[in-house]
């Protein structure tokens, strides 16, 4: 490697030794050489004498920093408020950090659930100045869903036999903060069994058209069976 070589000479007047103290090269880079002449001229001796020495080669690299990662908390709910990040670098320079994976966003330090899963946010530094970039540090979050609820509706409360009634079912989140909409399938049921099974929409609502209810009062009930985000409930 090349760069500029900073230090000080000594040089002693007995047997001709010079030294220097506190080198310092500004470049990194491999294989570094120091390379050194000196001229003498004995007396009696015509031209003068150029002596000339090399240091064994060496390498010149960037200081390495690690980082410390305050680990958040391992297990929560979705819904928990948004998680404030802490992490610092030996080298006292700016980390950042970055969802690797699982439902969740970050804005700065703070990190957002948006979902139910397994969540893996890293921590970074970069290189600057005489230090190396750090190793990344992860930390995982694993994310329970959040709980949900199910109201039921007809279309009419009585009907001569073999009319079709719609049954309405909407799911909502129980969960303050849990704000997805719920996804999946919901069976309406009475106690000599299921009705049929209906697909929430993008509004969670699920219908199903019946024209088999016996005679006589039937109580129904609507199951929904839960997703990534909401485990499942009745009503």
């Amino acid at each position: 490697g090349t760069g500029t070589l900073g230090g000080t000479l000594t040089q002693t007047t007995f047997g001709g030794v010079a030294s220097f103290g506190d080198l310092s090269v500004n470049t990194i880079g491999t294989g570094n050489t120091l390379a050194t002449s000196l001229t003498v001229t004995p007396t009696g001796v015509t031209p003068p004498v150029t002596l000339t020495a090399n240091s064994n080669p060496f390498d010149i690299t960037l200081i390495t920093q690690t980082i410390t990662f305050t680990p958040p908390p391992a297990n929560v709910t979705y819904g928990v408020a948004p998680i404030a990040l802490t992490a610092t670098s030996s080298a006292s320079l700016p980390v950042t950090f970055q969802v690797d994976s699982g439902p969740a966003t970050i804005s700065g330090s703070v990190l957002t659930i948006t979902g139910g899963g397994t969540v893996v946010v890293e921590a970074d530094a970069a290189a600057s100045g005489n230090y190396a970039a750090a190793a990344p540090v992860t930390e995982m979050i694993v994310v329970a869903q959040a709980a949900s609820s199910v109201a039921l509706t007809a279309s009419a409360s009585s009907a001569a036999p073999g009319t079709s009634i719609t049954l309405t079912a909407t799911v909502t989140s129980a969960t303050p903060g849990a704000t997805a909409i719920p996804t999946g399938t919901v069976t309406f049921l009475t106690a000599n069994g299921p009705l049929g099974t209906g697909t929430l929409n993008g509004q969670g609502i699920a219908t199903l058209a019946v024209t088999t209810l016996p005679v006589g009062s039937t109580a129904i009930e609507a199951s929904y069976a839960g997703d990534s985000n909401y485990t499942g409930s009745g009503g």
